[in-house]
């Protein structure tokens, strides 16, 4: 009976260690995992930006074209005024 028990000895010490093993890996999966959702928020940051920016510019433009365009208008009245 003492061989069973070292036998049953030796496996719960394998399983033990598998245990740990595959919690010390489930550990870095977990932290691998935040990592990623971290970025992923950051790349989700960065293209409402960039959406922003493109939006403001296309605006900025526009103001710009109606800017001229009133300018041209003024023109134009006080040369027919004239």
């Amino acid at each position: 009976m003492t061989k069973q028990y070292q036998k049953l000895d030796v496996s719960n010490q394998m399983l033990d260690n598998l245990i740990a093993a595959s919690q010390q890996g489930l550990i870095e999966k977990q932290h691998k995992l935040q990592d990623l959702e971290r970025r992923m928020q950051q790349s989700s940051a960065l293209e409402h930006l960039q959406n922003k920016a493109n939006r403001l510019t296309q605006e900025l433009a526009w103001a710009y074209v109606i800017d001229k365009e009133k300018v041209r208008e003024d023109q134009h009245a006080i040369v027919g005024n004239c």
